[in-house]
């Protein structure tokens, strides 16, 4: 139960694996071209170059993870700018480690990584890292847009799946939640994004439900609530009609992933968002 904690608290905010996507069915072994659904083609969002970008590439959002009343780790997503094969990029780095009690009976320490290109209009890889009660996994993807296919290679054991084609647009499970920073969503909007995690390609939907105002860690914003079609998580979500995720980003310029809730039948887990820096210095908020 406790790695399931984690795995679902990494989800999208915090996201080491596939953050939420449409039913669709497995893909194919043979590499075939992506169908856009027709009931998707209307809410399909593609990035345009010319929308603003809410973040910066000197951006550190600090973040709180818990498991009902019990805080037991913490986390960060951290933005920079690199050279990526020889081409500039966004550097997206997320770490979650165990605290308290937690990290005695069973420690986590993960590391994910993402790249896009500038304008967030596409991805160009992603990496895990993942150190979980003493069970160790790496694993990488690639996207190869010349031929606009995406690569999954396990690097512990060298294993590798078969390429799938992609959409142009199409971003990784770290790498979404930034994009959906950047798109002018109001409430009622459905968002679909093309969505690869190296050994699949598939549309995470997105709804926006509603808008809030209430007291988040970091203080008091109005925000946005999104609940994700969630695809298979196994586990506990099979018990659970009413298992979901919640997620609240900031109605302001920033668009900041404040919080994460995921209620399901063995108790309520979540991930909040505590302090943000640009450039070292701390963002202050009412």
């Amino acid at each position: 139960m406790v790695k399931l904690t984690f795995w679902l608290l990494a989800l999208a905010v915090l996201a080491p694996t596939t953050w939420a996507s449409a039913d669709a069915e497995d893909a194919p072994p043979e590499l075939t071209p992506p169908v856009i659904p027709e009931d998707l083609v209307g809410d399909l969002v593609l990035p345009s170059a010319s929308r603003p970008i809410p973040f910066k590439p000197s951006e550190r959002l600090d973040f709180k993870l818990g498991w009902g009343m019990f805080k037991v780790a913490k986390a960060s997503l951290t933005t920079e700018t690199i050279d990526y094969q020889d081409t500039e990029a966004l550097h997206f780095t997320l770490q979650t480690k165990t605290r308290g009690f937690i990290n005695a009976v069973y420690p986590v320490d993960n590391h994910s990584w993402s790249w896009t290109d500038v304008n967030m209009e596409r991805s160009f890889g992603y990496e895990t890292d993942q150190n979980e009660g003493g069970d160790h996994r790496q694993r990488k993807t690639t996207i190869d847009w010349s031929t606009q296919t995406a690569h999954f290679k396990d690097l512990k054991t060298e294993e590798m799946k078969d390429p799938v084609m992609v959409l142009e647009g199409t971003f990784d499970p770290l790498s979404i939640v930034y994009y959906v920073r950047t798109l002018d969503f109001e409430v009622g909007d459905r968002l679909v994004v093309p969505t690869t995690n190296g050994k699949e390609f598939f549309f995470t939907i997105i709804n926006v439900t509603k808008k809030v105002t209430r007291k988040f860690l970091s203080g008091t914003h109005e925000a946005y609530v999104i609940e994700p079609k969630i695809k298979d998580l196994g586990g506990v979500f099979k018990k659970s009609k009413d298992g979901k995720v919640v997620f609240y980003f900031s109605a302001d310029e920033y668009k900041f992933p404040l919080r994460l809730e995921s209620e399901v039948t063995v108790g309520s887990f979540w991930a909040e968002m505590t302090e943000a820096e640009v450039n070292g210095e701390r963002i202050e908020f009412d």
